[in-house]
């Protein structure tokens, strides 16, 4: 072999060496690819199956939160009560107003009391108990009476006054009681076993037996 078939040998060897590599090169990228589009096909396939949707989340706006609640434009919870609902006023009701009542609620109860009396009176003092309140009902106005109430076919138990009426707060001089305003959505048109001679503990006693949901507020009152 002379020196130029010897030259001729190593220059093949060279571009074929060359070519090799740029096989190997190609190869490898495409198969960089491959596993590319595997993965992507993969998560595709997942996302499919699972039925979740990787980019939306899920509406959540139509689930229905609403609770019962309670309320009177006369103040705000746990404020001080003004003067024309107690006995230092005219002693009317406040308007009351609620709504967002669950399913199946057929009627309502009203109760308000000040705990804080038990001190003074050894027990907690009632200041007006209604109850069958029809469910199509959603507010008592200012000033309500028992007048008022058999008219809706409801019914009114004394309160601690011996009224069959709202009595408004009266607390000791220079005390300051909180006095609780509460609605119950019962299950049942009228509540059995209880009428206009009834006490408060027969009224609670057949309330928590049907009772569906409550709410109240508070407000606080001192001479």
């Amino acid at each position: 072999m002379n020196t130029s078939d010897f030259k001729n040998q190593q220059d093949n060897q060279v571009l074929t060496m060359k070519a090799h590599t740029k096989v190997k090169s190609y190869c490898g990228r495409g198969i960089k690819q491959i596993n590319l589009l595997i993965v992507l096909v993969a998560i595709s396939f997942l996302y499919s199956c699972s039925g979740d949707d990787p980019v939306t989340p899920k509406d959540s706006t139509n689930v229905d939160t609403a609770e019962l609640f309670f309320t009177t434009s006369a103040f705000a919870s746990g404020a001080t009560i003004p003067i024309k609902y107690t006995c230092d006023g005219i002693d009317l009701s406040p308007k009351l107003e609620w709504g967002n009542a669950p399913d199946g609620t057929m009627s309502f109860a009203i109760i308000v009391d000040d705990p804080d009396a038990i001190p003074v009176a050894g027990f907690i003092w009632d200041h007006c108990l209604i109850l069958n309140i029809p469910s199509d009902v959603s507010s008592l106005k200012e000033g309500v009476s028992i007048s008022n109430i058999l008219a809706l076919d409801g019914l009114m138990i004394k309160n601690s006054f011996k009224n069959f009426a709202y009595n408004g707060p009266c607390p000791p001089p220079n005390q300051v009681h909180t006095y609780r305003f509460e609605l119950y959505a019962l299950d049942v048109a009228k509540l059995s076993g209880v009428n206009s001679s009834s006490n408060k503990q027969q009224l609670l006693n057949a309330i928590d037996k049907h009772k569906l949901a409550k709410a109240s507020f508070t407000g606080t009152f001192e001479h």
